[in-house]
């Protein structure tokens, strides 16, 4: 149960860690970023109506696939980091 608990909280940390950089690239680029285009509520992410909130729900470790795959789908993971997460 440990080892579950620290694998997920290590992928909420890394999920959260991508979109800080990108919000931050996201700043300083045009509009093609894959962030830029997200809107909230986020049904894949129950409902989470800003950043905060989704943080909140993927910190939860039983919602951890559904935020990395949702990361993959919306491109705000590499392939590397998907497939380590």
């Amino acid at each position: 149960m440990k080892k579950y608990l620290s694998f997920s909280v290590l992928v909420s940390i890394a999920f959260f860690s991508v979109i800080l950089v990108h919000s931050a690239r996201a700043q300083s680029s045009d509009s093609s970023d894959a962030l830029s285009k997200l809107t909230y509520p986020i049904a894949e992410l129950g409902n989470c109506r800003d950043k905060a909130a989704c943080k909140t729900y993927c910190d939860d470790s039983s919602n951890t696939n559904a935020c990395i795959d949702f990361a993959d789908k919306k491109n705000l993971f590499s392939k590397d980091e998907v497939a380590t997460a």
